[in-house]
């Protein structure tokens, strides 16, 4: 299981953005910056969890796609249980997955069938990522968000809690973000378009998927980026919301502004116990790891 990919939540959203940003050596870190990560690297070392997000995908303004999620996820003993729904043109599918015994179970809403693919090496590879984790964390966010910390500002609460809030519009968002961006999104696109139809965990939704999300393919930019942490008085992250807002142009020169919403809000750190299925007289599909990463791979 990767290690609470939640913990880095929007962050991530955000870091990886800003992957193609240019480190600048020599800059002061700003107050909230420092908040951010302190309140990061605290939520990412929780032994458990339980995570709730929404998201929402826009075109010009009119809803595109939803997607809820939530999760138990326990890191002391690789498991983790949850459930998604997703709405596009009206179609609303919902999936289960699991993760327990060494192996990922997921079971898509109106089907009887359970996938199950084996990952035997699982909780090695779990201690491998905590050793690197525990020493290099703070340096890599330090690089990704070298020259960009003064975006960052903080308010602190009346009870011990903090605000945390990141903002990036216009011409403040560095160039090689926008070319990354324009060169992903072009990608992303390319890919939607050719690949076969029963590819990726989406099912039967990739189609309206496809046919009502513009295809960009010009001018294509990111216009801002934000994000909001709110953080308790035990440092640990308690609710984000974030927005990434691109525009650019299709095919037919129509100017399109498409916006991802994202909220997320965790509980029960170190109390969470994931839930488990048997698989006692339920329809088994076995899946090697190629054909789980080829049909989407657990969410």
């Amino acid at each position: 299981m990767k290690r609470k990919p939640l913990m880095i939540g929007l962050g991530l959203l955000i870091a990886g953005t800003l992957l193609g940003t240019t480190a600048l050596a020599g800059l002061a870190p700003s107050n909230g910056y420092e908040a951010f990560k302190s309140a990061l690297i605290s939520t990412h070392n929780a032994r458990s969890v339980t995570i709730q997000a929404e998201a929402s995908l826009r075109d010009n303004g009119n809803l595109l796609m939803t997607c809820s999620k939530n999760m138990k996820l326990n890191t002391e003993n690789c498991t983790f249980s949850g459930g998604m729904q997703v709405t596009v043109g009206g179609i609303t599918r919902t999936w289960e997955t699991f993760s327990q015994n060494g192996q990922s179970i997921t079971k898509a809403g109106e089907s009887d069938v359970y996938q199950v693919t084996p990952h035997p090496e699982r909780n090695r590879m779990k201690e491998q990522e905590s050793r690197s984790l525990s020493g290099g964390k703070e340096q890599v966010m330090d690089i990704l968000f070298a020259n960009l910390q003064s975006s960052f500002t903080l308010e602190n609460k009346a009870d011990g809690g903090k605000i945390i809030t990141f903002k990036l519009a216009g011409t403040k968002v560095p160039a090689p973000v926008k070319a990354l961006a324009g060169t992903a999104i072009k990608r992303h696109f390319m890919m939607l378009e050719s690949t076969e139809k029963n590819y990726s965990v989406m099912g039967d939704l990739r189609e309206p998927l496809k046919n009502t999300t513009p295809k960009l393919v010009t001018n294509i930019k990111i216009d801002s980026i934000a994000m909001e942490t709110a953080v308790d008085k035990a440092n640990i992250i308690t609710n984000q919301t974030g927005q990434l807002a691109i525009s650019g142009k299709d095919a037919a020169g129509e100017s399109h502004q498409i916006t991802i919403d994202l909220t997320m809000s965790l509980t029960n750190l170190n109390e969470t116990n994931p839930e488990t299925v048997d698989l006692s007289g339920k329809k088994v599909e076995t899946l090697g790891v190629k054909e789980k990463h080829r049909f989407g791979g657990h969410f």
